[in-house]
């Protein structure tokens, strides 16, 4: 888990957060197509939220535009959902 890696001291890296305003400015995105890309990676099939929770927050790499859940404990995973890339159409 980002949580208990060894990089930097532990912890996620700087280019991960759960703020959909900085991931928009990072990807220099609208808020609504990173909001409706967040949902896209969380509704694809395959995945689907822990136990009872469904719909976990996630946190996303601005580097890389994976997206990676929160687990039940408030850790964040180290396994990938998804990319948010893959949901956000080329700017024009």
């Amino acid at each position: 888990m980002f949580n208990s890696s060894k990089r930097g001291g532990g912890g996620l890296p700087r280019s991960c957060t759960g703020n959909v305003g900085k991931i928009s400015k990072d990807l220099d995105r609208p808020s609504r197509d990173v909001n409706d890309a967040i949902h896209a990676v969380k509704n694809r099939g395959g995945w689907r939220g822990f136990g009872a929770n469904k719909n976990p927050d996630v946190v996303v790499d601005t580097s890389s535009g994976e997206a990676y859940p929160k687990l039940p404990d408030g850790t964040v995973s180290d396994e990938s959902i998804g990319n948010l890339y893959d949901y956000l159409e080329d700017p024009d």
